[in-house]
């Protein structure tokens, strides 16, 4: 598949080289005939995504004619036809818009993206097959949940709920006895939190107030998963300070203090997302713990671990080769996540080295 994908994509290549060719170079069609030639262009690339709309073809076609009415995609037009004015030649001439362009284009590359995220998630899986028990599971669940605009007992996930999912999972699967839930306060719910560990009381504007913790939300959301609330644990230092900002140096020092403030190499099981995964264990063991990565919301699917010798992986497609707002999503988490890493370093919160 991956060969069938390459060489489709060269075909392609050779074919709007030869075009270009023959357009700008050879001049084989008049300059009055390109606008004639470009209309009738896209109706023949509408008509074949009208005539075939579940086909590959279709969703490479509307990929590519979508791509042309999203301000990303506008704003890269936009740009290159600003550093192309003088042709191309003149490209790298035009200095800072040239720059914008080339960082927006492969940053926006879905396969850009992946590829960066794929190392990152590939060193999250390593101990993947440890399945021993553990002294807690510990949920990084900040951002995993949002306020729901209409209901007062709906809840919502974001794209990294599944994290919750996964913490339950392993509180049935007997890795411990109990959930110690992350997450801190939501600062635009404009309300307070409870004061000591209990489930949302029965009363509406109480229950309002108690929901805008997100460890609330999560707490909700285990129970009717099949974890006891006497199981779910919120830190104490979140609750008594109100964490806003709840990050991974300020969970494990949270986390820390529910043990005591000496875990002593005591086993926690991770859950977090997989990009954040190797900052996370570095930093829960910089404060004591043995941890156990259980990485879950990844973007690729690391294909080459001994843990995993049947595992699927991610076949490149074309549409990965075209820009779009997910690629730019991906490769900017992949980048504040290498930042965080470095400022953890400075700190000395972490250290890429075990001992």
């Amino acid at each position: 598949m991956l060969f069938e994908s390459l060489t489709f994509l060269l075909i392609w290549i050779f074919i709007g080289w030869l075009l270009w060719y023959m357009l700008f170079q050879v001049k084989f069609i008049p300059t009055a005939y390109y606008t004639g030639l470009g209309i009738v262009t896209v109706a023949a690339l509408l008509t074949i995504a009208f005539m075939s709309p579940t086909g590959r073809t279709s969703e490479l076609l509307g990929s590519l004619l979508s791509l042309l009415l999203t301000p990303l995609g506008l704003s890269l037009l936009l740009l290159s036809r600003w550093t192309l004015r003088e042709g191309p030649n003149k490209f790298t001439s035009n200095g800072l818009a040239a720059t914008a362009f080339t960082i927006l284009l492969f940053a926006s590359t879905p396969l850009v993206g992946y590829s960066f995220a794929e190392q990152l998630e590939r060193d999250s899986i390593r101990n993947l097959g440890d399945r021993g028990p553990t002294q807690a599971i510990v949920l990084l669940g900040q951002g995993t949940t949002r306020v729901a605009g209409i209901g007062e007992d709906r809840l919502e996930l974001t794209e990294s709920g599944d994290l919750i999912t996964y913490a339950a999972q392993l509180y049935r699967q007997g890795i411990s006895n109990r959930i110690i839930v992350s997450a801190g306060f939501r600062p635009e719910a404009n309300a307070y939190w409870l004061s000591k560990r209990t489930t949302c009381p029965d009363d509406p504007a109480a229950f309002r107030a108690c929901r805008n913790a997100e460890s609330t939300d999560i707490r909700i959301l285990l129970q009717r998963m099949g974890v006891p609330a006497s199981a779910i644990v919120i830190p104490e230092g979140e609750l008594a300070n109100r964490r806003e900002l709840v990050d991974v140096r300020t969970s494990a020092l949270d986390v820390r203090d529910e043990f005591g403030g000496t875990p002593n190499g005591a086993r926690i099981a991770l859950v977090a997302s997989a990009l954040s995964m190797s900052r996370a264990t570095y930093a829960f063991e910089n404060v004591g713990f043995t941890v156990v990565p259980k990485p879950a919301d990844f973007y690729t699917l690391p294909y080459d671990s001994p843990d995993l010798p049947n595992a699927p992986w991610r076949y490149l497609s074309i549409p990965d080769l075209i820009p779009n707002v997910d690629g730019l999503t991906v490769t900017t988490k992949v980048i504040k996540e290498y930042l965080l890493s470095v400022f953890y370093f400075l700190r000395g919160w972490v250290s890429p080295f075990r001992v």
